[in-house]
């Protein structure tokens, strides 16, 4: 019997899970490793190519899941982007072009619901001075799929804003991303203001690339820190039954 040789291709594309971009070898049968999902990316970026872009950033999330996904890709992609960029290995166009296409991938992520509720709520923002919105959306993301309910404010909120928000949906912790930021000495200010304007006993956790540097500041007004977003889980979950975690 004759068969279509066209009906052939199309049933091995489904078979492996063939991408619709050509280049873009994206599989959920055939996974591929960490190092080549960030060249992969950056490959695109450098091609200014955005379906390509948007399928490699489609793949990641069929190879990792949960904090691994922002870890092992989100942040070393946004981190070697920005290295070309400083080293003038990529324009300003390219970054521009990069982080367009990753703050809305990690957006429509944080737009999925949680199979799972708490019911309490954490805020989520980026205070002035810290710039990078990548890493606050992760953040909105992880807090998100372990069960909060997220209030995500963006980038560069002033401490006073920060703290009517907190007020006045109940939150039950302050998450500060800490990120981009040329200016360590702003930020700590930016921190010791917010806790003074917070209620004592309001939870801070500062995550996100710049949290080693700013660990004292952290440290001085009683916040917890988080460099990876699987830590940041970590303190979710102790934030969600503290008894469990002084057992």
């Amino acid at each position: 019997m004759w068969i279509p040789i066209a009906w052939l291709v199309v049933q091995m594309l489904v078979l492996v899970g063939q991408d619709v971009v050509p280049g873009v070898e994206a599989s959920p049968r055939i996974p591929l490793t960490k190092s080549r999902l960030i060249e992969l990316a950056i490959e695109m970026v450098v091609a200014l190519d955005g379906p390509g872009l948007s399928q490699a950033l489609l793949q990641a999330t069929r190879t990792l899941n949960g904090p691994a996904l922002f870890d092992d890709f989100v942040t070393p992609l946004t981190d070697e982007l920005l290295r070309r960029r400083r080293h003038g290995d990529l324009r300003l166009a390219h970054e521009q072009f990069a982080m367009g296409y990753l703050r809305r991938f990690v957006g429509d992520l944080l737009s999925t619901k949680s199979v799972r509720s708490m019911g309490a709520t954490v805020l989520v923002c980026a205070p002035a001075h810290s710039l990078h919105e990548i890493g606050a959306l992760a953040s909105a993301v992880t807090a998100n799929r372990d069960g909060w309910q997220v209030v995500y404010l963006g980038v560069g909120l002033p401490a006073d804003e920060i703290a009517f928000v907190a007020e006045r949906r109940h939150a039950r912790a302050v998450i500060v991303s800490l990120a981009g930021s040329g200016d360590d000495s702003r930020v700590e200010s930016e921190l010791l203001s917010l806790r003074n304007r917070l209620n004592t006993e309001l939870p801070i956790i500062g995550v996100g690339v710049d949290v080693e540097r700013q660990r004292d500041a952290l440290r001085s007004i009683g916040a917890r820190s988080a460099a990876t977003q699987a830590e940041f889980a970590g303190e979710l979950a102790q934030l969600a039954n503290p008894a469990a975690a002084n057992e």
